[in-house]
């Protein structure tokens, strides 16, 4: 379930692309009230921000370049990023079988899918509800009555690969042409994002530190780490 690299694109890190501004695009769309609301958080957690006047403060942040929003403020706060990027979306798919191709009992190809998009946390919500509703929960009852569900997945390590993939991809020139992919399968689950994580670099770490004020991600965790210690919690390989 760690996220994979697709291997046709190089470890390459694109820096620039994330802060560069998105052509075509304005500041109206972007969403007012959740830019204000990050804005704010911004002020309170770095207090050199705190005096700075709101358009300084744009810039500042990297949300805003040649005036126009950047592709790290349209990923954040946009009304539709994929207006602009149609490709920046996740590609959710579950098959009925071990593979691709595999068919159903009723001659199926897949039992359901979606096509994601959004902003990266509404990305990352909708994708927690794709596999929600397409893998198993076990109910169990102890001596005493008490209900406790079991799912097929641990909901800390889905979520720590998506957010992996969402925050870790390669947002270049060759990145932003391709989805994430987030499979799932009768025995397992896949997530492939373009490029994937560089080991022992950070790829977008304008992003992240970002996630982390939104109090999307904690800005220290190791997203791989979280995984493997989900999983080994719920006794899983």
């Amino acid at each position: 379930m760690t996220p994979q690299t697709v291997a046709a694109l190089p470890d390459v890190e694109h820096p620039c692309e994330l802060l560069s501004p998105v052509s075509r695009a304005t500041m109206q769309d972007l969403r007012e009230d959740a830019l204000d609301a990050f804005l704010k958080k911004a002020r309170r957690a770095e207090p050199k921000l705190r005096d700075l006047p709101r358009d300084e403060l744009f810039h500042t942040l990297n949300l805003k370049a040649e005036d126009r929003p950047t592709l790290l403020a349209m990923l954040l706060f946009g009304i539709w990023p994929q207006a602009y990027f149609p490709c920046l979306h996740v590609c959710a798919t579950a098959f009925p079988g071990r593979e691709v191709g595999e068919l159903g009992f009723a001659g199926e190809r897949f039992t359901d899918t979606e096509r994601i998009e959004g902003t990266i946390e509404e990305m990352l919500f909708r994708a927690m509800g794709f596999v929600g509703r397409n893998t198993r929960r076990a109910t169990i009852f102890d001596d005493r009555g008490r209900r406790t569900d079991r799912y097929e997945f641990p909901a800390v390590a889905v979520r720590a690969a998506l957010l992996t993939a969402l925050a870790h991809r390669d947002y270049g020139f060759r990145g932003e042409r391709l989805p994430i992919d987030l499979q799932i399968f009768c025995d397992r689950l896949v997530v492939r994002c373009p490029g994937g994580p560089v080991r022992g670099l950070v790829r977008n770490p304008m992003l992240l530190k970002t996630l982390a004020w939104l109090g999307a991600t904690d800005a220290q965790a190791d997203g791989e780490e979280v995984i493997r210690r989900s999983l080994a919690a719920a006794g899983m390989p």
